[in-house]
Formats: C-alpha cells, structure tokens, sequence
C-alpha cells in the first residue's frame, strides 16, 4: 500500500483522480458530497475515472467490495465506517506504516506522473 501524505492544498486527491484513471481502480470515499467533489474534480481535469465509492454505500451494501480501492482521506473513511458500525466517539489518533520509505513518496509520486503522461500519450497515439 503506497502513502501520498503530503500537507493540505498539494494535490494529494488530485494525484488520487490520476491514479484512479489510469489504473482503472474506483476511489473510496467519507460522504455522497466527497464522491460528487470526486466526480467534479475529475471532469474538469478531463479525466474519466470509474465511479466513486462512498461509506454508506458499503454500509448498505450497495457497493461491492471484491476488487481494489484508492482511498482519499484515509482518516474521515476510518471515522465514518466506525460510526457506521456503532462507533459513538471519535478517533483521537491513528498510526500509518508505508511499505515505501517515507522519502521514496516524491519518487512514487514522479513515476505515478510519469507513468500516466505515457498512458495519455500511447493513448492520444502521441507515444
């Protein structure tokens, strides 16, 4: 599992909607609102992504979860689906491990952009 943790405003869901194009994997999601943000974001980047998946969905099992996600804002996600299971309080603090090395998120990042720009290319018969 790759970690984009990058501070606010840096593109992390933005680097999410490419990832999400291109390797053809669905995004979950906290709320309906964070799907149709998804939604429009990925629009006005040109981007055509498979549709955004959100916690009430699983909860009501609308949502089949046999295949692999991307997940953007990992803690609101954690929140919600504990609150949906009966989860009264809130989470104080969470930990994370990476199996990449925290400097290696730069490069994964690049390779992610770079790897896409050929897609775009091979695609558009540019490559």
């Amino acid at each position: 599992m790759k970690i984009i943790n990058l501070g606010r405003q840096q593109g992390k869901t933005t680097r999410l909607l490419y990832a999400s194009e291109w390797q053809h994997i669905p995004i979950l999601c906290a709320t309906y609102q964070q799907k149709r943000y998804l939604m429009d974001m990925a629009k006005k980047l040109g981007l055509i992504i498979p549709e955004p998946i959100y916690v009430s969905e699983i909860s009501k099992g609308d949502s089949v979860m046999d295949k692999d996600i991307l997940i953007d804002e990992a803690p609101w996600v954690l929140q919600m689906l504990l609150k949906n299971i009966g989860m009264r309080g809130d989470v104080k603090a969470i930990t994370l491990t990476s199996d990449e090395k925290v400097e290696d998120c730069n490069e994964y990042i690049n390779k992610l952009t770079d790897d896409y720009k050929k897609y775009v290319n091979n695609a558009l018969g540019l490559w």
